[in-house]
């Protein structure tokens, strides 16, 4: 029934306005998240260490509702130190020795920030032996 009501409102709508009719079972699209759109200088990339290298690799991804961040570093005993030496994300963190350290942050909520795990990123750093 309640459809039916909205239904018909949304035709009497249209021939009033002049518009095309309404969809009852469409809604508005939602707007974009602030979380879809971080910017990438929001984490510092240090490299001031001897051991202290270029990342392989550094992707955002915006395939899900908020953006997200993979950052990859190669080399012997590979690993991705976060916020200053406060973390670290090593080789064999993902069960396999294959001289890669990656990790994944989100955007966070706002828009401001890289979060992992739930702690905001702000520097990270590759290392490794080679």
């Amino acid at each position: 029934m309640r459809i039916t009501i909205v239904v018909l409102l949304c035709l009497v709508g249209s021939v009033v306005s002049g518009r095309r009719p309404c969809n009852p079972r469409t809604t508005a699209a939602p707007a974009t998240a602030n979380c879809a759109r971080c910017a990438r200088n929001l984490i510092t990339i240090l490299t001031a260490n001897t051991a202290a290298k270029p990342f392989r690799s550094d992707v955002i991804g915006t395939a899900g509702n908020c953006a997200t961040r993979t950052l990859t570093c190669a080399g012997t005993m590979a690993n991705i130190e976060i916020n200053r030496g406060n973390g670290v994300i090593s080789d064999a963190d993902d069960g396999n020795t294959d001289g890669l350290a990656s990790l994944t942050v989100t955007c966070n909520a706002a828009g401001t920030g890289w979060v992992y795990q739930g702690v905001p990123i702000t520097h990270v750093e590759c290392a490794s032996g080679v």
